[in-house]
């Protein structure tokens, strides 16, 4: 009973956005929880801080949100969110090189999030000096080690930093490995801020999405949702 009135006053908390007394509860229920509900409870723990930390932040309050993010780590290490802000305090404080290990956190705990702080990291490392980290990661982003999105932030950061033809270059690379319309989008895009003598990179952009339609359904059934390429009877 008193696990079940723990959880009910733990949503009743959020609805009301009052994180400190969520967090009371959620302490409170890891004492008694099975083992094998802690992990998520710590979890939700530590984005209850979060929440503080970032009323924190709008009140320009880096310091107290620093705080309140330790105390997110210590309820669970593995939360995204606190590194993603710690990064962006960093950086904004002038603390480049915090905020790239943030950053670098972000991506080793879940490199999905690339997209996310892909750009972030790039600048960071520049900003702190770091000229060969950046060398390191696009020498990754040619040798295939890094994922889509991770390969799409370096092309932004070379195509931001007037390097249009090695983006391009790098974009050719991993289309022809394998044809992703998030790559394609981009090489599109970079290609034609170029000069006519890029037509290969447009021609290379209609080939690849040619193949990536072919692939897909083309047949959906508006009841179940059942998808096919070919219609049949």
């Amino acid at each position: 009973v008193r696990q079940a009135a723990l959880g009910l006053a733990i949503t009743v908390y959020q609805m009301e956005k009052d994180w400190m007394q969520a967090i009371n509860a959620a302490t409170e229920l890891l004492k008694i929880c099975p083992v094998g509900k802690k992990a998520e409870l710590q979890m939700q723990a530590s984005h209850f801080y979060c929440e503080l930390a970032e009323d924190d932040l709008h009140e320009n309050d880096p310091n107290a949100a620093r705080n309140l993010l330790r105390k997110a780590l210590e309820f669970s290490q593995i939360n995204v969110r606190v590194f993603l802000l710690l990064g962006k305090i960093e950086s904004k404080e002038g603390n480049f090189d915090g905020a790239v290990g943030a950053f670098q956190q972000v991506l080793k705990i879940n490199p999905s999030f690339a997209s996310e702080v892909g750009g972030n990291l790039l600048q960071n490392m520049q900003k702190a000096g770091l000229g060969f980290a950046i060398s390191s990661v696009v020498a990754d982003a040619h040798n295939g080690t890094l994922g889509a999105a991770e390969v799409l932030e370096v092309a932004k950061y070379m195509s931001s930093h007037q390097e249009e033809d090695a983006a391009l270059d790098l974009l050719k690379i991993h289309l022809q490995k394998e044809p992703l319309l998030l790559l394609l989008a981009y090489t599109m895009s970079c290609a034609l801020k170029q000069n006519s003598h890029h037509a290969q990179y447009l021609q290379l952009g209609s080939e690849v999405l040619s193949a990536h339609l072919q692939g897909l359904a083309n047949f959906r059934c508006e009841y179940c949702g059942f998808e096919l390429k070919n219609l049949h009877w």
